[in-house]
């Protein structure tokens, strides 16, 4: 019982230190998935709820427009699993040729 407390203590230091793989992530676009005028997101439909999927979408694509929602292991890790795309009429210049995966504005729970 006493070696549980430093172990939980190192389990919850470790939670806090930034982003962990249950965290939704942007694809950012025109890396060869996505266009430059679209945006994808990784998360978990369990995890994430969709107003949060929205506000961290909105953050990166103007008047986003959802395109494909599905689960899409082939671009997503177990832990996200779900794929969502928006088209955009501009996307944020930062994401712009930047590498996926790559968690980007990591979305907490």
């Amino acid at each position: 019982m006493r070696g549980a407390i430093p172990a939980l203590l190192v389990l919850l230091a470790a939670g806090c230190a930034g982003p962990s793989q249950f965290d939704a992530y942007v694809i950012p676009a025109g890396n060869g998935m996505t266009s430059k005028s679209q945006i994808s997101i990784c998360y978990s439909s369990a995890l994430n709820a969709p107003e949060d999927i929205r506000a961290l979408v909105a953050q990166d694509c103007e008047e986003p427009k959802l395109t494909v929602n599905e689960r899409n292991l082939g671009v997503c890790p177990l832990a996200t699993p779900s794929l969502a795309t928006y088209t955009c009429a501009r996307v944020n210049p930062d994401l712009l040729g930047q590498r996926a995966p790559m968690p980007l504005r990591p979305l907490k729970n």
